[in-house]
């Protein structure tokens, strides 16, 4: 199995230190893949097509720029992916943390917020968080460019592979992610886009939930209070956590 990394870097000096450095020492059944953007001249979806079609890997991976992968990682994955192929040899993306149906959180990495291992993994997933996306090369899968910017790429691809029946996988690999993420008003441009695109898609959510929040998928009243009942669920139960841990022993 033939492993592609592949990376879009606006910012060469932080990709260098962070990916480069870290995957230095990896298995000849690897290669990395840079999408060199200093200029700007790609969105992320545009510039991760690019890379893919550069890629000559079995298994795809998109990370970002600014990610620490332990010595181990990729083995780590290897044994994931294949727990994830002894219950689902179709399976059609994973990641390392995502939001399930019910609103909870699965998956595995440390960032700024968490450092935990949320549920049992691997699992199912609805959306995944776009830090590290994996799919299969034999996939004709790709980011939708119209989307533009650079966010919400993770949820439309989860989205489009469950219109075609296939799931998406949270898994336990973990890895070191040194920013929090941000939302910017780029941020709420790419929503509306994704909202505009699905409203007109048959079967698809009324809403969507994110590691960044719940979003409705059409301009109608269900699908604003489907979007205002998964925020109200995720608030309730962050509440419920900080009195579990602030509750004396």
């Amino acid at each position: 199995m033939k492993f592609s990394l592949i990376t879009c870097s606006n910012d060469l000096a932080c990709y260098t230190r962070n990916v480069a450095a870290s995957t230095a020492a990896w298995c000849p059944q690897f290669e990395r893949v840079l999408v060199d953007n200093r200029d700007n001249r790609f969105t992320l979806p545009e510039a991760l097509n690019h890379g893919r079609r550069q890629a000559r890997g079995d298994i795809l991976i998109f990370c970002h720029q600014d990610v620490i992968f332990p010595t181990d990682w990729l083995r780590a994955v290897e044994s994931q992916i294949a727990l994830v192929e002894s219950i689902d040899p179709q399976w059609g993306v994973i990641g390392l943390m995502g939001v399930k149906a019910n609103g909870q959180f699965a998956g595995h990495i440390q960032d700024p917020h968490t450092s935990d291992r949320l549920g049992r993994l691997p699992c199912e997933v609805a959306t995944l968080d776009e830090v590290c996306l994996i799919i299969r090369s034999d996939l004709v899968l790709l980011f939708d460019e119209d989307l533009g910017g650079h966010h919400f790429y993770g949820a439309d691809l989860c989205l489009a592979v469950r219109q075609e029946g296939l799931k998406c996988y949270a898994i336990d690999a973990p890895l070191r992610h040194l920013s929090g993420g941000r939302l910017s008003e780029e941020f709420f441009g790419v929503a509306a886009r994704l909202k505009t695109k699905w409203s007109n898609i048959p079967r698809s959510p009324l809403a969507i939930e994110t590691t960044c929040g719940a979003f409705p998928l059409r301009d109608t009243l269900p699908a604003r209070l489907a979007a205002a009942f998964k925020t109200i669920r995720r608030r309730a139960r962050r509440r419920l956590r900080h009195w579990r841990h602030a509750r004396p022993a």
